[in-house]
């Protein structure tokens, strides 16, 4: 439960930085692709009219600019991201 707790606090702030990469975003939109990868990727298509690969690439591409910038923040941020991916209930 603690774990969860954690991760939840980590997506929340890793909201904020997917917003300002997507601004098209709702509220909305950032709770549903909470619940995992796929989700994400639907909402990218849906809100930005891509193609399913290319919004997988925008999605690939965004993962590394974070884990690229090298800050401890920007690794929970990743890190907030792919435990939610791979939470149950997400189709991965």
């Amino acid at each position: 439960m603690k774990g969860n707790q954690s991760a939840t606090r980590r997506w929340n702030r890793f909201r904020g930085t997917v917003r300002r990469r997507w601004r098209k975003l709702t509220d909305d939109d950032l709770d549903f692709m909470a619940e995992g990868y796929q989700q994400f990727v639907d909402r990218l298509q849906e809100r930005y009219g891509l193609a399913r690969l290319h919004a997988e690439e925008e999605l690939a591409a965004f993962l590394v600019e974070i884990y690229a910038a090298g800050t401890p923040a920007a690794r929970a941020n990743r890190e907030a991201f792919l435990v939610r991916a791979s939470s149950p209930g997400s189709v991965t």
